[in-house]
C-alpha cells in the first residue's frame, strides 16, 4: 500500500492488519513510517518500507521486496496523494 502512514492509508492498513492480512506500507518519511509500524502492531505481518510512489525504481523494489518477505503480491491500495507545499506564502 502507498500513502499508508496516515490518514486514508494508515486507516486502511489496519483494517487489514485486523482482518489477519499481511500488510507492506509505503510511506516516504522514515520517521513517520516507523511510527505507524510502532503503533500498528503485527510485527510478523507487516512490512514497511520508505519509498516514494512517484518514482517507479522505488516502488519496483517495494514490491520485489513484498514478495521476498511474504512470498507474494495478491493485491495493491495505490494511495498516495500530492504533498502539501511546507512553506505557503
Amino acid at each position: 500500500m502507498t500513502g499508508g502512514t496516515s490518514g486514508i492509508g494508515a486507516a486502511t492498513a489496519r483494517l487489514l492488519l485486523v482482518g489477519g492480512h499481511r500488510v507492506a506500507v509505503t510511506g516516504r518519511d522514515p520517521g513517520r513510517l516507523e511510527a505507524f509500524l510502532d503503533e500498528a502492531g503485527h510485527a510478523e505481518r507487516v512490512l514497511g518500507l520508505v519509498a516514494d510512489a512517484s518514482d517507479w525504481d522505488a516502488t519496483n523494489t517495494a514490491v520485489t521486496s513484498t514478495v521476498e518477505r511474504f512470498g507474494a503480491l495478491d493485491a495493491a491500495i495505490a494511495n498516495a496523494g500530492p504533498a502539501a507545499s511546507e512553506s505557503r506564502s
